[in-house]
């Protein structure tokens, strides 16, 4: 059973005298994943092609006078334009056409 289909990479460091820890996770979707120009749009049950959710997340230790630490969090979503259309790689057109359904 997978947990995540994605990446988490976290990164420690100090910043003016402050304990800093910094946190990436990025998320795929799994429902209509695949390569660029093979899987584009959305499917019939509403998924769309490529989905990914990147969150940052930044905690700073506090320090001694005050308990309460600071943490932020920014969320980015991205993913295929959510219509019924494709694109069929050809090797001798850099940009392919594409094709509405």
């Amino acid at each position: 059973m997978p947990v995540i289909y994605g990446d988490i990479t976290k990164l420690n460091f100090k910043h003016n005298s402050k304990n800093c820890t910094f946190v990436l996770i990025s998320r795929r979707s799994r429902r209509y994943a695949g390569t660029r120009y093979l899987k584009r749009g959305i499917n019939e049950h509403g998924y769309v092609a490529n989905f990914v959710e990147v969150e940052q997340i930044c905690y700073v230790q506090s320090d001694q006078f005050d308990l309460k630490p600071n943490i932020t969090s920014f969320i980015q979503i991205r993913g295929s334009i959510p219509l019924f259309w494709t694109q069929v790689p050809d090797p001798l057109k850099p940009k392919p056409d594409i094709v509405l359904q």
